[in-house]
């Protein structure tokens, strides 16, 4: 997948809620022009005053320009429905986007990720937020009434639009050498950030580790690392924005300074009236407003612009792909792997030229010592790894060729570091499958022994779970785990260990009740009993 460049997210982001941008143009550019009329107005009523003119007409342009004031305030109120809008619509599509994307995130990519660190980025969406918004709503609004003003200006005098024209140069070609160094701070800073909090989580993660460490100081040496990181990315970003506001701050002090200069010396020269004078300079604290507007946006754009690359990291990962073939089948599925190879690392294969027939409804068990390959043989007949060599076929079909959905549909999974999360004792078995009852839950755990594990949960399946199951026995937690896997029709059951820490007698059972499936069943455990046709690997080769 193609890597966008930051500037490319914004784009997108921006084309992705076009019409809601342009009606907030719309509105600037109305409201810009009766902002810049609000000066012809105080011109016209000077005017009106020196020149002892009906005081009728005086009241009725104070009444137009008052209502005015009024207009702008309904503009601006327009402005922030969209804005709102736009706001929730960001929160939705990338809470939606992380809902759908984080369960098909390629494994074998995101192995060297720390994955809850990769996820609390989310929250980068509320930057985008609060910094879209602002930009939104202060951008358009500055660029109308500079463009607006420099226009309004020229009508006084040609010199206006020319000293305008010049000192827009400046600020474009300021704003164009800086933005990109600016942009590439914020990120660095922003890295270091999240390299603190993941730390941060590594650290409640496993609290009793650093709880009982003897008073080992290793979790302030990691902290300083981090936030001396951090605190040099930051002083390298306030350096450009330090350097921007310097260089807009003189441009702010050249325009206020050359325009006023220009519109007394025409004042002088009579070549303006008095109204035309405070008009004029009307609009040009107006334009110079604008501009200062320009100058504090700056570092809301840069939090729009990391935000969207910290949720990149996670929307533009890699996906699992798979065909477009459903599985199908009423019988335990059929596998054969011919010269199968996979590999993390090129060069280092984990699996190495494995022959392996695996008829329907056979009952395997896999051994091995530990690092052979076992649990990684595993998680290949998942779906999880694709990128392999040589062929995997599933009743006699390429793997590749099936929806990943209809595989798993049909495979049930108890792999090591599966855990439990924060939700019903019924969520937790079912994961939302309503075809999954819990009467069809009762009856399987009866048939492996222990039915009477849901006597633990107060409120039955409607008992909620503390996320990683706290305060939840191991014991229980495996028999949810394991109904997990069994519960529904399964053709394909891939086990580790799945009777480990349970009592001898449930053990015995829930190896009855699995040679007595249909499915096709694959255990991988070391035990010394023997569980249907045993295969050993050692050295990623059988």
């Amino acid at each position: 997948m193609q890597q966008k460049s930051p500037l490319k997210r914004v784009q997108a982001l921006i084309q992705e809620h076009k019409k809601e941008i342009i009606s907030i143009y719309l509105f600037s550019i109305l409201g810009g022009i009766v902002n810049l009329s609000l000066p012809l107005g105080v011109q016209t009523i000077i005017g009106l005053v020196m020149g002892a003119t009906m005081v009728t007409s005086i009241y009725v342009l104070i009444f137009l320009v008052v209502l005015g004031v009024f207009l702008m305030g309904l503009f601006q109120i327009n402005q922030m429905k969209i804005i709102e809008s736009i706001q929730q619509k960001i929160f939705a599509h990338y809470a939606y986007e992380f809902a759908e994307k984080i369960p098909q995130l390629d494994l074998k990519h995101m192995d060297k990720y720390h994955i809850p660190e990769k996820v609390n980025r989310f929250f980068d969406s509320l930057n985008i937020q609060k910094g879209f918004a602002k930009l939104l709503l202060d951008i358009p609004v500055a660029s109308v009434q500079i463009v607006f003003g420099i226009i309004l200006l020229s009508l006084y005098h040609p010199l206006f639009i020319i000293l305008g024209v010049i000192l827009l140069l400046l600020l474009g070609l300021i704003l164009y050498y800086t933005s990109q160094k600016g942009i590439e701070t914020s990120i660095e800073e922003s890295n270091y950030k999240y390299g603190v909090a993941g730390f941060f989580g590594e650290i409640g993660r496993t609290i009793k580790t650093f709880k009982f460490s003897q008073g080992s100081d290793l979790n302030f040496i990691r902290t300083d690392e981090n936030v001396s990181g951090y605190l040099g990315a930051r002083t390298k970003h306030f350096q450009v924005l330090l350097f921007q506001y310097k260089s807009l701050l003189f441009f702010k002090v050249a325009l206020t300074t050359l325009m006023l200069t220009l519109g007394s010396y025409l004042l002088i020269n009579q070549q303006l009236n008095v109204g035309e004078f405070v008009a004029a300079e009307i609009v040009i604290m107006l334009v110079i407003g604008a501009v200062e507007k320009l100058i504090t946006s700056l570092d809301s754009a840069y939090d729009v612009i990391t935000g969207l690359e910290k949720l990149a990291s996670v929307t533009d990962n890699p996906l699992e792909s798979g065909g477009d073939l459903d599985l199908n089948t009423r019988v335990g599925l059929e596998i054969e792997m011919k010269n199968f190879s996979f590999e993390f690392e090129s060069g280092k294969p984990v699996l190495n030229s494995i022959n392996l027939h695996i008829n329907s409804g056979e009952k395997i068990q896999i051994t091995g010592p530990a690092g052979s390959g076992k649990s990684i043989l595993m998680r290949v007949l998942t779906g999880n790894y694709i990128d392999f060599k040589g062929t995997l076929l599933i009743n006699k079909v390429p793997i590749k060729n099936y929806t990943l959905q209809s595989l798993r549909k049909h495979t049930g999974i108890l792999l090591q570091n599966q855990e439990i999360f924060g939700g019903t004792v019924w969520e937790n078995i079912s994961l939302g499958n309503k075809e999954i009852s819990p009467s069809l839950i009762l009856a399987t755990a009866n048939e492996l022994g222990f039915a009477d594990f849901l006597n633990h949960f107060p409120h039955g399946f409607d008992t909620e779970i503390e996320p990683l199951g706290k305060k939840t026995p191991q014991t229980i937690v495996r028999k949810i785990l394991l109904l997990r896997a069994l519960c529904g029709e399964k053709r394909l059951l891939l086990l580790e260990n799945p009777w480990n820490g349970l009592e001898p007698a449930i053990a015995n059972q829930i190896q009855t009740y699995l040679k007595n499936q249909t499915a096709t069943v694959i255990i991988a455990t070391n035990e010394d009993a023997l569980f249907g046709k045993k295969i050993e690997i050692n050295n990623g080769k059988v």
